[in-house]
């Protein structure tokens, strides 16, 4: 057994991992990312289903009548820039979609994508905040619109456990979206019908979660992104998973706190919590949609987010990844979440 099957991820669950991250994906221009999360759900045997280009989506193969439903979401894109006045010649002038956080001296590569969808290799320099000048490498000349990401780079220390790499926001959400298809559709573990999806422009707008939260219905949300070490409030990488109690897109009352810890705790899975007046994920969109459902943000413990290295744990993919099934999985549970959720004037307290 190697150090990453005794951390609990397998090398062919970093290989998918690493396929991800390799994947260029800004806000807006996600579909080749979109394609080959859905392909994976594809070969799980999910019919995925597309929003126009805001989001896709797919329900699982087994459809339980009378049970409850799960959607489990995570977005496509990751911050980048986009090229906004392309020069006849030399370095070419482009800006920020999202906050991408590049290294603030010298040259950095990067990969830009054309209109054309070619993919084409650059080197990256700041000028100011969030503005960047772009040389092309191989005489190609970018047109405005072109989209400009971190070059892919994929490293694991094995003695510490981490996987190193641009985009673990959010491509380890989508990674767990494709390992919990494949585990549902392995059989046995589903108590709950269940619908992955993945959403477009997180970063920017959040215009794909806005889409799947008026057309696709749930009885529970789990949002998984990715969220920043905070060792003050118990955020370490290692020390699992953590669940959003506040910040821009989502606030829950502190009674909840206990019931979910009561509900991880069964699982034996480690939980954290966290709580931001800033920053926030696709949870938002469902509330604003009307959707009266609970919607949780569960979230990966990472450091450097938003750089070309971005830091995580094995220990907590590994988690991440059991956690979703779980979820999905013990209908007692799920039961006693939606209890407390739906009983907000009776004052039940949802115990399992």
């Amino acid at each position: 057994m190697t150090e990453n099957q005794a951390r609990g991820v397998s090398e062919g669950e970093l290989e998918l991992l690493r396929e991800l991250c390799a994947c260029g994906s800004t806000p807006g221009d996600e579909v080749p990312l979109a394609r080959l999360v859905a392909s994976r759900w594809r070969a799980a045997g999910w019919r995925p289903e597309a929003l126009g280009r805001y989001a896709v989506y797919a329900r699982s193969p087994e459809w339980l009548e009378g049970r409850p439903t799960v959607l489990v979401c995570a977005h496509l894109d990751s911050p980048g820039f986009i090229v906004d006045v392309a020069a006849s010649e030399g370095a070419t002038h482009c800006v920020a979609l999202g906050h991408p956080h590049p290294q603030p001296d010298g040259e950095m590569a990067v990969r830009l994508r054309g209109r054309d969808g070619g993919e084409y290799a650059g080197a990256l320099r700041c000028l100011g905040e969030d503005e960047m000048e772009v040389s092309v490498l191989d005489g190609r000349r970018p047109e405005l619109g072109d989209r400009v990401w971190f070059a892919p780079q994929f490293a694991v220390d094995e003695a510490e456990g981490l996987v190193v790499t641009p985009f673990l926001d959010n491509r380890a959400g989508c990674w767990a979206l494709c390992r919990l298809a494949e585990l549902l559709g392995q059989g046995g573990r589903q108590r709950a019908n269940v619908i992955v999806a993945a959403t477009a422009q997180e970063e920017m707008t959040g215009f794909g979660a806005a889409v799947l939260a008026a057309q696709v219905r749930a009885s529970l949300v789990v949002c998984l992104d990715a969220t920043y070490e905070n060792v003050g409030q118990g955020v370490a990488l290692g020390g699992g998973p953590v669940l959003t109690v506040s910040d821009k897109s989502t606030l829950q009352a502190p009674s909840l706190l206990p019931l979910l810890s009561r509900l991880f705790g069964r699982w034996g899975l480690p939980l954290a919590f966290e709580a931001y007046n800033y920053s926030g994920t696709d949870a938002a969109a469902f509330p604003k949609a009307g959707v009266v459902s609970p919607a949780l943000a569960l979230l990966l413990p990472t450091r450097g987010n938003h750089s070309p290295q971005e830091t995580a744990s094995l220990v907590d993919l590994a988690v991440y990844r059991e956690m979703t099934a779980r979820l999905c999985g013990d209908a007692e549970a799920l039961g006693a979440l939606l209890d407390y959720w739906n009983g907000w004037l009776s004052d039940a307290e949802g115990r399992p």
